[in-house]
């Protein structure tokens, strides 16, 4: 009889637990789907973030932007730098731009329920980079300017400077006159003559120069321009590089804006890894 009641108590017991065994099971079922469905949302924005574009700052003036900053990438907020002379992680536009704040706005948008609550919960950005391409392997040279959130933007192919050589883009208003030897006294002299920018054509092969060469190669060169009272092209700078198999240097011809003649902005730019 004892062993008979033992029996049915531990029967009951077993029903009862039932449901709370189904629950757990259900609870770790969901669990293991909110880890699955994060872990697809990560790889998503990392992904995009690949394919995001790499910037630098161009600053004529001498403008600068504060570091760090931060920006979206995904469902997050990363830390980012940009710098006057290498480019930047990948970052990813959205809608064709890259807003940024001065501190991380994480906390502000904490608890929002949906990305529409979130949204309205955002700060103002304290700085917009428009028209941003969607292509993969793009670099942006970021122009800031005085007392404006809006930031400027000029974009090109990392294919279209390959990971070597020396690289010469004109972006002033001037044609620019390069003149290369490779036996350093101009005996070989070689000269390339690169057209003012305009900003519907973009940078091209007609405002951009490049030379390849052995790795550690030495190339002489000289840089001069004509403005439009200039009879004839007046030289502005004269040194040598050295060319690199693993790196572009890219050196950018702007305008300077507190004289009426060009100036020469360098950047280096190697293969991510």
């Amino acid at each position: 009889m004892m062993k008979k009641t033992i029996s049915t108590i531990t029967l009951a017991l077993a029903l009862a637990a039932a449901p709370a065994l189904v629950q757990g099971a259900r609870a770790q079922d969901a669990a293991f789907d909110n880890d699955k469905a994060a872990a697809k949302e990560e790889a998503k924005a990392e992904e995009a973030a690949k394919k995001g574009v790499r910037l630098m700052i161009c600053s004529p003036s001498g403008e600068t932007l504060p570091n760090p900053l931060y920006c979206r990438s995904g469902k997050k907020f990363i830390q980012v730098t940009l710098a006057a002379r290498t480019p930047s992680r990948p970052i990813p536009a959205q809608d064709g731009k890259i807003r940024f704040w001065k501190s991380d706005p994480s906390s502000a948008v904490a608890g929002a329920k949906d990305d529409a609550e979130k949204e309205a919960k955002l700060p103002p950005a304290d700085y917009v980079l428009n028209g941003v391409p969607s292509a993969a392997k793009t670099v942006g040279f970021v122009i800031p300017t005085k007392d404006s959130k809006t930031l400027q933007g000029l974009f090109f192919k990392e294919k279209d400077f390959p990971k070597q050589g020396v690289h010469l883009i004109n972006l002033s208003p001037y044609p620019i006159r390069m003149t290369t030897s490779t036996k350093g006294d101009f005996s070989d002299a070689k000269n390339t003559v690169l057209s003012p920018y305009r900003k519907d054509d973009g940078i091209n092969k007609k405002n951009s120069w490049s030379v390849g060469g052995n790795d550690g190669e030495t190339l002489s060169f000289a840089v001069a321009y004509k403005a439009n009272n200039m009879p004839d092209y007046k030289r502005f700078k004269m040194s040598s590089l050295v060319v690199s198999q693993r790196q572009s240097q890219i050196t950018v011809v702007v305008k300077d804006p507190t004289h009426d003649s060009p100036k020469l902005l360098s950047f280096q730019i190697a293969e991510e890894k």
